[in-house]
């Protein structure tokens, strides 16, 4: 009986190692431009880090744990509509939008300031479950908006008491737990990955990120890769991306999950 409750033990762990393996299987979406005279475009990356695809006109936002994914198609004179409709999204550029972690919600942040709105939608069938004013919400650059888990949103806010940013790092529940308070003083970008969150601080010429919010590293983050470990120019998909590209150029990299069965 012992034997034969181990034997089933260990069957169920290979199941679920192998189960869960085949569902993380990551997807790289890194957008930027194979030449700096070329319009920009999404490149689809395996793990293995083989480029698949190219996707030249619509943008997408994956989910890091789930097979769902936005996808837009720009408009032309500003703005963005879903790829599968004829209306326009509700924000105007596909960095202001972030999925939950298990990518059952996503939302979003239109408008600037004292215009902003958080919209916050059920992802099976873009149900609308808040509508949130949100006054000091300044999504201006890239990574303006990350979900740290189901219910914190991080967001980039503004601020006017640092040295060389006029922009913080907040956060709040989208669920109206707590109020929108600070979370890191004189940031203006955040990224989220497993367990890992990079915040990202600077100007063209002089980046830095920072992995607790406190100690500040000089260098560009793209994004968080599979394994939890910041994408940077050193990083081997920002190299093999060059390799393929010499003149590439990457604005930023977004990590999806590859279903059973997806390809």
């Amino acid at each position: 009986m012992k034997r034969t409750l181990i034997r089933l033990s260990a069957l169920v762990l290979c199941t679920l190692f192998v189960h869960g393996t085949s569902r993380m299987s990551p997807e790289y979406f890194l957008f930027g431009g194979a030449d700096p005279d070329r319009p920009t475009e999404t490149f689809v990356f395996d793990r293995e880090l083989h480029q698949v695809g190219a996707i030249p006109l619509d943008l997408v936002v994956p989910a890091r744990h789930s097979g769902d994914r936005l996808r837009f198609r720009a408009i032309p004179g500003g703005g963005l509509r879903f790829a599968d409709e004829s209306r326009r999204a509700p924000c105007d550029a596909q960095w202001k939008y972030a999925f939950t972690p298990s990518g059952s919600r996503y939302a979003c942040i239109a408008g600037y300031g004292a215009d902003a709105v958080l919209h916050v939608y059920r992802t099976k069938d873009r149900h609308v479950l808040a509508t949130i004013h949100l006054p000091t919400a300044v999504p201006f650059d890239v990574h303006p908006i990350a979900f740290a888990d189901e219910d914190r949103l991080l967001f980039q806010s503004s601020v006017r008491r640092c040295p060389d940013e006029d922009y913080s790092i907040s956060v709040m529940s989208i669920g109206g737990r707590f109020k929108p308070k600070e979370q890191v003083p004189c940031a203006k970008g955040v990224i989220v990955g497993d367990q890992q969150i990079v915040y990202l601080r600077g100007s063209k010429g002089n980046h830095q990120y920072s992995l607790d919010g406190r100690t500040w590293m000089p260098g560009d983050v793209y994004g968080i890769d599979a394994n939890d470990r910041p994408i940077t120019a050193d990083s081997p998909l920002i190299r093999r991306f060059h390799d393929l590209y010499p003149r590439g150029v990457v604005a930023w990299v977004s990590v999806g999950s590859i279903q059973p069965g997806s390809r």
